[in-house]
């Protein structure tokens, strides 16, 4: 359970980059970042990235986890960058949240646990963090979100005929089926024996079935490219999927998941999403598809004109 509640606060907070997280380094802090008049030291790096690792760094050897915390360094360093020059764009709009709507955050997350608050309470404490930190990030996510639809989201229009030109290079639909998907991939990787991935596939299957959320399982364990995404593969056309793929999603329906599965890559586990066959499901895919285009490019945009704003200078 405890588990299933910080894979939540990952997928909330985006990133999570000031955890109050015991630390295990015992190296010297020092400033890796400089955005505007704030810094951005090694502490607060890694242990944004402990927290959202925490699902590989199990059982792996310090010299694993090293490498492991090394390779996402720099990809980190940006996110944290990107988050408080987000935050500082919103103090200069006055873009707010009020104490009551963050007490609703913190209620909804609570509830989807099934938990009362001294629980939920007792739980952060045990990870380290008091409910006032926890509010003063979810307060900080909120802006966020407040700021980008603002922004982006509100400003963003898919057209009739956009749908129509895009539905012409993918032909009708009403014979073609598509599968959206999410996995959680676990990489063949020197020094892991296909015996101890089995065993971890095997947990993640139990931490399903105790109801934890494929999304936050993938974020916590899965090591393909979109394991940050929930592990989504987007749409996919059925006929095209790799033999193994087809295989194992046999008999799955929309919101069921596939046994472990063994490709050249790694173990696999797969979650049905959503099946769609219809034209006017193909239309609505479409429009998102297309959103989300129009969404990334302008997100894109307006980061690299908040990046031009201030002063960055980076020392990692």
């Amino acid at each position: 359970m405890k588990k299933s509640i910080f894979n939540t606060i990952t997928i909330l907070l985006v990133l999570f980059y000031c955890s109050s997280a015991n630390g295990k380094s015992i190296l010297i802090d020092r400033v890796v970042a400089v955005v505007g008049k704030e810094v951005v030291t090694w502490s607060e790096l890694y242990k944004s990235m402990e927290f959202e690792f925490s699902g590989r760094l199990v059982g792996v050897s310090p010299e694993e986890r090293r490498k492991i915390l090394e390779r996402y360094e720099k990809e980190y360093l940006e996110k944290i960058i990107d988050t408080k020059l987000q935050l500082n764009e919103a103090r200069r709009k006055n873009i707010t949240t009020t104490p009551s709507e963050v007490n609703r955050a913190v209620d909804d997350i609570r509830n989807r646990f099934g938990m009362t608050m001294d629980e939920f309470v007792e739980t952060l404490k045990k990870e380290g963090f008091s409910l006032k930190e926890y509010k003063q990030k979810l307060a900080e996510q909120i802006i966020i979100s407040k700021l980008i639809d603002r922004e982006i989201r509100s400003k963003i229009v898919v057209t009739e005929d956009e749908i129509k030109e895009e539905l012409k290079k993918e032909g009708s639909g009403e014979d073609k089926e598509e599968l959206r998907l999410r996995q959680i991939l676990l990489v063949k990787q020197n020094g892991r024996s296909d015996k101890e991935l089995q065993s971890r596939a095997e947990k993640i299957i139990e931490e399903l079935k105790a109801g934890t959320s494929f999304e936050s399982l993938a974020i916590q364990y899965s090591e393909g490219p979109n394991a940050q995404q929930g592990g989504d593969l987007g749409y996919l056309d059925a006929s095209t999927l790799a033999p193994p793929f087809k295989e194992a999603l046999k008999g799955v329906e929309p919101g069921g998941y596939t046994k472990p599965f063994w490709t050249d890559r790694g173990i696999h586990i797969l979650y049905l999403e959503d099946r769609i066959k219809s034209v006017d499901a193909l239309k609505e895919r479409i429009r998102e598809k297309i959103a989300d285009q129009k969404f990334s490019t302008a997100f894109k945009k307006w980061m690299k004109s908040l990046r031009s704003k201030e002063f960055i200078e980076i020392k990692l």
